[in-house]
């Protein structure tokens, strides 16, 4: 699968990645991995093209998106999660 891993900015981090899984089961097994957690939030668009799951844990906000795009699209941000 087409992947990497990118440093949008100092304190952030970016993976990318394309599955052969459909859209619904990576969004499924991310739900799975960050519901219960801190500011947990998650989103379906309309059309079934895409799919955002977020949280915090120990420490790191942590943003999925999954869509249609090129192949199944996993985009994560992951960055030092700072209280307001």
């Amino acid at each position: 699968a087409l992947g990497g891993i990118y440093p949008p900015s100092d304190d952030m981090i970016m993976i990318g990645y394309t599955s052969e899984q459909t859209l619904e089961a990576l969004y499924y097994l991310y739900v799975d991995f960050m519901k219960g957690l801190e500011d947990f939030f998650t989103y379906k668009q309309d059309d079934g093209r895409a799919y955002y799951v977020r949280g915090v844990r120990d420490g790191w906000e942590i943003d999925i998106s999954v869509a249609l795009s090129g192949g199944n699209l996993v985009g994560i941000q992951v960055k030092p999660h700072k209280e307001y």
